[in-house]
């Protein structure tokens, strides 16, 4: 997840009140910020078996946000949403870092649910959990 997770933390970043509503998490219920990314950078990447050395990768989960092939900033976009519904989902569950490992399992598992029954990942998809 080495140059993708950089890249979509430079993503995340551009956006600054943005990035700073996922920095700025009071203790106890705080979580590392680029270890969050790097996390559902590889959640997205094995859900989607994306090979990230392939510039034009084709999913049809990724291709929801537009009729092109996905892109890069195809990506960026989706991993935008699904870091903005886990940051929410943590936020929600009043979750401390020990907690990390078990509600990130029963987020993918919701994402899973979302793919296989080919609906697109939209926003409060985490709200069903």
């Amino acid at each position: 997840m080495g140059l993708l997770g950089l890249q979509s933390i430079e993503y995340l970043s551009r956006d600054q009140t943005t990035c700073l509503t996922y920095v700025n998490i009071p203790s106890p219920n705080d979580y590392s910020f680029a270890i969050a990314v790097i996390n559902v950078v590889s959640w997205l990447v094995n859900l989607l078996e994306i090979n990230p050395s392939i510039e034009n990768n084709s999913h049809p989960l990724l291709t929801h946000f537009s009729v092109h092939p996905c892109n890069l900033d195809e990506f960026f976009r989706l991993f935008s949403l699904v870091f903005n519904e886990w940051h929410q989902f943590w936020i929600d569950q009043k979750a401390n870092i020990m907690q990390f490992e078990q509600l990130s399992k029963i987020f993918r598992a919701q994402m899973l649910i979302e793919c296989q029954q080919w609906r697109p990942i939209q926003q409060g998809f985490s709200k069903q959990i």
